[in-house]
């Protein structure tokens, strides 16, 4: 799986400039640019406006008493997307896109949430059993 990941990673600009290349084919050098730079203009305004939404509804989360764990979660795939709507690009700006959704988070978080256990506890931890045994009560096996 990290080969695939560091291949994808690799593989990523040159990809970029293909679709950079048939984008300014066919609209033009200019509108390209425009495209580019009002992605860019977009994803900090996503991420500004949905990171300060995220973080109340996590402040709320802890209020009640509640993991947040699917709001952590919305947070950091939204601050993802907004990161890849910074990055110069239309693949990446696809994929931020996607992100945006809440049915893919949901989604993504439902498949990923399968293999982690996620354990609340009260603040408190609790006490080791211990035995105490004379010198004589125990031998090695």
């Amino acid at each position: 799986m990290l080969r695939y990941l560091v291949i994808a990673i690799l593989a990523l600009p040159f990809v970029e400039i293909a679709v950079f290349v048939k984008v300014g084919a066919m609209i033009g050098v200019m509108a390209t640019l425009l495209l580019v730079a009002l992605s860019a203009i977009a994803g900090g305004l996503v991420l500004r406006h949905q990171g300060l939404n995220l973080g109340r509804q996590m402040q709320d989360a802890v209020r009640r008493n509640t993991l947040p764990g699917k709001t952590l979660f919305d947070a950091m795939a939204v601050s993802a997307a907004g990161f890849l709507l910074l990055v110069p690009g239309f693949v990446t700006d696809l994929v931020a896109l996607t992100l945006l959704l809440p049915s893919v988070r949901s989604l993504l978080y439902e498949r990923l949430s399968r293999n982690i256990t996620v354990v609340a506890t009260d603040g408190t931890a609790p006490r080791p059993r211990v035995i105490e045994l004379e010198s004589g009560d125990y031998r090695e096996p």
